[in-house]
């Protein structure tokens, strides 16, 4: 059996793997306040982290730092994009349970540049959304998909705050019921519920199970419920790569090929 989590604020965390003073990630978070109502809980590295993956901090202290100076709720952890979704989401020791909060999704973001194919298991921003469903929160990576240095956030601002607000709408804005996830199971969530029969967390359970009754006889059951389940879970994330030019004209989703790399031939060799 779950245990009961107290009725509690909800709201929004972010992280990203450029920095606590990211613009993408502050442009992001205002962008999410303003849409949502909801407070936006900034949780970042105090510097760029990126390609930290899902690195963490084992053997030495991180220094947390009330950022005010930023944007209100706004931290900076010395350590990876992973290190600040665990100081956010830890059950007890964490900021938003000191806050009396509840998170409803995570986002971490904007990243500069592209985190597509096989690079998306270097990307710091990819891994503290990933590291964020591991808590039982429905989580989104959001990027910037240029290289080009000078490139404005605006559009890709625009996009995943319009995404955001979808999910937020298929979910009916309601607090992740995931969250705390613990190692025997998925507790009680703020609104009492418990997750679907057949759906369980642990050592001798990692693969995600259907009922037949979902499946449906033949096999073909509701796979897009499924999946939208599944993502309220925690069990799989959202990557979102978004052009500079928003809404591009005639654009449409697309799926990266596996094999495609950002950082291909990103060392150099040196004398010395």
């Amino acid at each position: 059996a779950g245990r009961r989590v107290a009725a509690r604020e909800p709201c929004l965390v972010l992280s990203n793997d450029d920095g606590v003073e990211g613009p993408g990630l502050l442009q992001l978070a205002d962008a999410l306040r303003a849409a949502t109502g909801l407070r936006a809980v900034v949780v970042a590295p105090e510097r760029n982290q990126s390609g930290q993956s899902m690195a963490i901090t084992l053997r030495r202290e991180m220094r947390l730092s009330p950022r005010p100076d930023l944007a209100p709720d706004t931290f900076a952890v010395a350590g990876s994009p992973a290190d600040c979704m665990n100081a956010a989401l830890y059950r007890g020791t964490g900021v938003l349970d000191r806050l009396g909060l509840h998170p409803v999704l995570a986002v971490s973001g904007i990243n500069h540049g592209p985190n597509l194919g096989l690079d998306v298991l270097f990307s710091g921003t990819v891994g503290a959304a990933r590291c964020a469903a591991m808590h039982g929160v429905p989580a989104v990576a959001a990027s910037l998909a240029t290289k080009e240095p000078d490139a404005e956030y605006q559009g890709a601002v625009e996009a995943t705050a319009q995404v955001v607000r979808l999910l937020l709408e298929a979910g009916g804005a309601a607090p992740a019921q995931g969250w705390p996830r613990t190692q025997g199971g998925v507790p009680r969530s703020a609104c009492g519920r418990y997750s679907e029969p057949g759906l369980r967390h642990g050592p001798d359970s990692a693969r995600l199970s259907a009922s037949e009754e979902e499946l449906g006889a033949e096999g073909e059951g509701d796979t897009l419920g499924l999946l939208q389940r599944a993502f309220l879970r925690g069990d799989v994330f959202l990557n979102l790569n978004a052009p500079a030019a928003w809404p591009a004209p005639g654009g449409a989703f697309a799926a990266a090929g596996l094999g495609l790399m950002y950082y291909q031939n990103s060392l150099e060799a040196v004398g010395g």
